[in-house]
């Protein structure tokens, strides 16, 4: 098919290219509270980070670069999910280790 086809399927163009459009088209109005939910967990990475966990510092750099591209475009929605899953596992690890 081509991008025109493939257009005309989206219910609104672009929507899908940030970081908040998926939310404000799933949620509506309640994208306000998760929008504040996501700020919550961004705090506790960033925490977690501050403190010197292996979740904090393996994890909030991810969390931090989609905050300043979220206005452009939405990483988790593409390859970075098999990042995080690399590096959650990597946390299990290091923890089986250090055991």
């Amino acid at each position: 098919p081509t991008f025109s086809t493939l257009a005309e399927v989206a219910h609104k163009s672009g929507v899908y290219t940030t970081f908040w459009g998926p939310f404000i088209l799933d949620f509506g109005f309640f994208s306000f509270l998760v929008a504040f939910i996501t700020g919550t967990l961004s705090a506790t990475c960033y925490c977690s980070a501050k403190n010197g966990s292996y979740f904090g510092l393996l994890i909030y750099p991810v969390v931090a670069l989609q905050i300043i591209v979220s206005p452009i475009i939405n990483i988790f929605s593409g390859v970075v999910v098999y990042y995080l899953v690399a590096a959650s596992a990597a946390i299990f690890i290091l923890k089986l280790v250090n055991r």
